[in-house]
């Protein structure tokens, strides 16, 4: 782990660990519909909600995508994780996983498209127990699909949390 970042396959032991240390744990999504790539963390959720409807096995529980979701998540009990899933710029080749407490992120790594979390005062307090899981995005322009790249790594999270369901 470097600077609080994991890297590829290293991310799902991450999340596995995170899922474990937790009595409950919100998953959210942020990004642009209309905007391919940037849409990625809207389309882990919802394959995840298709899988499971708005709660999985144990644990963790769905929120549909909102065009506010820095909202959705200040209501989130204080002892509640929070998992984010969105499209994450961190310098990467198209597609790769890049997993990171908002505590061990610069100031500008992760922002929702409303409002960066660390200045949301129920959010800023807790930057230890929210966990960022983001996809580099190949193409940010206006469109409905995510690239080929993105897609594959999509379905490789939604996978990979299905396949977690001992922990959660």
């Amino acid at each position: 782990m470097s600077g609080g970042r994991v890297l590829l396959d290293e991310w799902r032991g991450t999340l596995a660990d995170y899922l474990q240390d937790r009595m409950k744990v919100h998953l959210f999504c942020t990004g642009n519909p209309l905007r391919s790539d940037d849409a990625v963390g809207i389309y882990i959720v919802d394959m995840l909600r298709r899988k499971y409807g708005r709660r999985l096995p144990g644990k963790v529980v769905l929120h549909r995508y909102s065009p506010s979701p820095e909202y959705e998540m200040s209501r989130v009990d204080g002892e509640d994780g929070i998992v984010v899933f969105d499209a994450l710029d961190a310098g990467g080749e198209p597609g790769s996983i890049v997993c990171a407490r908002l505590s061990d992120t610069r100031y500008s790594f992760f922002a929702t498209h409303n409002m960066p979390l660390r200045l949301i005062p129920s959010l800023s307090t807790r930057t230890d127990s929210i966990l960022i899981v983001g996809v580099q995005p190949a193409n940010m322009e206006v469109g409905y699909e995510l690239t080929p790249r993105v897609r594959v790594a999509a379905d490789y999270i939604v996978d990979a949390v299905a396949e977690m369901e001992g922990v959660i």
